[in-house]
């Protein structure tokens, strides 16, 4: 990670768990702090037992680390494939 990305990751807040909740009702719920960071992705990646159809996914942000610097917590950006 380059090392203003870390200091932006450092000094703000992380998620450590959250839930998807999808068209269909059915709520997942990922704790991401034994999710492994990549550095490749820039990020992590969530995987499911099996695939997922759905037209919505709501995701709530359930726990945080609290960021070094700043009290907010925010997500860049998300991938579906």
């Amino acid at each position: 990670m380059e090392k203003i990305a870390w200091i932006a990751y450092i000094n703000n807040g992380r998620i450590k768990k959250l839930s998807l909740e999808f068209s269909d009702g059915e709520i997942i719920t990922k704790d991401i702090s034994k999710t492994q960071y990549s550095k490749a992705k820039n990020g992590y990646t969530i995987t499911f037992d099996t695939p997922k159809i759905t037209s919505s996914v709501k995701i709530t942000i359930l726990d945080a680390y609290q960021g070094a610097y700043y009290t907010d917590t925010g997500i860049s950006g998300i991938t579906f494939k």
